[in-house]
């Protein structure tokens, strides 16, 4: 069973929603309080908190929940929602920490292999100049490799230092993030230069973004799928009802509308599945007292929902899971595939049918390059129609497995800019992820071959007997790979 979880997002309007608005301005604040100091506790362990760890030394959840509460006065599931919340964000900084250190490391061990190959061609000449018997042509290429080895072993020496001082940092666990970016906070040395006319200025700007998100954790066996936010569909003004619930008996409740664009359809479904899901089941105990207890039937799922303020709105985001197993899939590879070739700005799509014969071509052209909002959109409208023609067609998908990571670390200042340039450019991972996503939703089967020799396996044997590009010779090849054919180069 693969899972998948999917956000559509709603503006909350003060027409609509005012009373959550205003909820959301004056709770924001406390509850941003309370998630630094669960996110201290989490990461420095306070000495004053020894007795919130367990044997092992870490932090237990249950006894740290039961800490929130009764030191600010907060339920159990607010207290549950933001030590997840922030173990999440604490797990997501320790693995961005991991992949630092490792490129870091791959960086460090490139730049040697360099600096080695420079001093043995320096030592091969050093002779020659000792005896000033060298060419002019050689002298100068002596100088400059002396040159350059000695800035090379400069940066290797402060890759080294920063290697080891990550290193430190993870076995202390000391990992370090400042809540409202850290460009804001160091601006409140030079006020003018970043548009601020006093303190006070910056200080309000640096609270307001620091505060801005509050999360309500969801799970499938509470009301709803939510028991501090609860979202129905209402018909009649065709727009979601929110209903929050506060920590202040005077006002327990609080409700408001807004819509939501993307996913709408599948939303109303869960929350139909979720309000119709639980009911009430008798038990009698062996004692002979009866007692009753919530079932589910199944099909309830959690939704978890997030209040985020951009600027001068806020927004509501709920987290759907989506789930789904080989039976729900409408495509097979017994009817083909279609194989995808990935470069800078085409994707070929070769399609095949069932006993690999190439049956139909098609390019799709990406005129924007990088990790800007075109590309990204561009690159989702060309994801969008190659999920629809596989799912018309009833045939799975067939990508490279790919990664750029190790490459782009081993790339060093001095190297040639235009292939830098487009590596960095050629953004593999956000292309795979959208194509993921999407035929998830979809429904669509999506595998993976091992990309080795398929540009120069289509050249070889398809380019000019198929009259193909590379291109499109090397889609077909991985489609073909795709069901199970091998296509191997001549010895």
């Amino acid at each position: 069973m693969e899972e998948l979880n999917i956000v559509t997002e709603g503006r909350l309007s003060t027409r609509a929603a005012a009373d959550l608005i205003n909820y959301f301005d004056s709770y924001v604040g406390p509850y941003s309080g309370i998630y630094r100091y669960v996110w201290s506790v989490l990461v420095k362990g306070r000495s004053n908190d020894r007795e919130l760890l367990n044997g092992e030394g870490h932090v237990c959840k249950s006894k740290l929940n039961t800490h929130v509460q009764g030191r600010f006065g907060v339920s159990k599931r607010t207290a549950n929602s933001i030590i997840c919340d922030a173990k999440g964000r604490l797990q997501a900084l320790k693995e961005l920490k991991y992949v630092e250190r490792r490129q870091r490391g791959i960086k460090i061990r490139e730049l040697e292999g360099q600096v080695c190959k420079l001093d043995a061609k320096i030592k091969k000449l050093n002779p020659e100049v000792a005896a000033n018997e060298a060419t002019e042509k050689k002298l100068r290429q002596y100088r400059k490799w002396k040159m350059s080895i000695y800035w090379k072993r400069q940066r290797l020496n402060k890759l080294r230092q920063r290697l080891n001082r990550l290193c430190e940092l993870i076995r202390l666990g000391a990992y370090r993030i400042c809540f409202g970016s850290g460009k804001l906070y160091a601006a409140r040395r030079r006020l003018r230069e970043n548009g601020f006319r006093s303190h006070q200025g910056w200080y309000n700007a640096f609270v307001k973004n620091r505060d801005k998100n509050i999360f309500y954790l969801g799970s499938k066996d509470e009301s709803r799928g939510n028991q501090m936010f609860q979202i129905e569909y209402d018909s009649q003004k065709d727009m979601f009802k929110a209903t929050v619930r506060t920590n202040n008996d005077d006002e327990k409740y609080i409700n408001g509308y807004v819509d939501f664009k993307y996913q709408r359809d599948r939303l109303i479904d869960q929350l139909a599945k979720n309000a119709a899901g639980a009911g009430k089941a008798k038990e009698t105990l062996p004692d002979g007292k009866v007692k009753y207890k919530t079932v589910y039937n199944g099909d309830e799922a959690p939704l978890s929902c997030r209040a985020v303020r951009r600027g001068n709105n806020w927004y509501l985001q709920v987290i759907l899971t989506l789930a789904r197993d080989e039976r729900d899939l409408v495509t097979a590879t017994e009817n083909g595939v279609i194989g995808l070739d990935y470069n800078d700005g085409l994707i070929v799509a070769a399609e095949t049918d069932a006993h690999g014969k190439l049956t139909g071509m098609r390019e799709y052209w990406l005129a924007f390059h990088g990790t800007g909002g075109k590309a990204e959109s561009e690159i989702r409208e060309a994801v969008a129609g190659i999920v629809g023609m596989a799912k018309r067609a009833g045939k799975h998908l067939v990508i490279e497995d790919l990664d750029f990571k190790d490459k782009k670390s081993k790339q060093q200042k001095g190297g040639n800019a235009g292939c830098n340039r487009m590596l960095h450019l050629f953004d593999y991972s956000r292309y795979r992820d959208t194509l993921y996503n999407s035929s998830f939703r979809n429904n669509v089967g999506m595998s993976k071959v091992n990309p080795k020799d398929t540009t120069k396996i289509g050249k070889e044997k398809y380019c000019k007997a198929m009259k193909l590009s590379p291109h499109q010779a090397a889609a077909y090849v991985i489609a073909r790979r795709g069901q199970g054919f091998e296509d191997k180069l001549a010895k």
